[in-house]
């Protein structure tokens, strides 16, 4: 009779011993699932890419052909300047609302280079002293079905 009860207990306690790991398990998805979540809406879709096709210096003006070469419509490029020369980044943010750029279409941008001032097709943006010598185009899309603007992690960017 005594050995019975003894099994019983270790019956309980393994039966215990799984209910507390698999509440624990419930505990960490849930603590975790939203920072899972924030990551997938970050960035834009795969496939969302705007290339710079082609950059002109005519010395007062500075034309960036721009082409959407993704499966995803662009609503809006930021456009990045640097004055540092061999330098890879942007480093001047220039934000240019686009008209929304449909997959396979082109803009042209046009940038005024004024002594110290830049303005992009005619909106004044900054000031920036000395010569320009990178550029650098990063594609945004707003994401209607959940009502946020999706930044691309994927950039392009050339040398003037």
């Amino acid at each position: 009779m005594g050995k019975e009860k003894r099994g019983i207990s270790e019956v309980i306690g393994y039966v215990l011993l799984v209910t507390l790991a698999l509440s624990m398990a419930v505990l960490v998805y849930d603590w975790l699932k939203p920072n899972a979540a924030l990551q997938d809406e970050l960035g834009c879709p795969e496939g969302a890419e705007v290339i710079i096709k082609e950059i002109s210096n005519n010395g007062t003006h500075i034309n960036i052909s721009i082409e959407n070469r993704g499966r995803f419509t662009i609503d809006w490029v930021l456009v990045r300047v640097n004055n540092i020369s061999n330098a890879k980044i942007g480093t001047f943010l220039v934000q240019r609302n686009t008209t929304a750029l449909d997959p396979g279409e082109e803009e042209v941008l046009v940038i005024k280079k004024n002594p110290g001032i830049i303005d992009i097709n005619d909106n004044l943006i900054g000031t920036v002293s000395g010569n320009l010598y990178y550029v650098e185009v990063q594609p945004i899309i707003y994401d209607t079905a959940k009502k946020k603007t999706r930044f691309c992690e994927k950039t392009s960017g050339k040398e003037i």
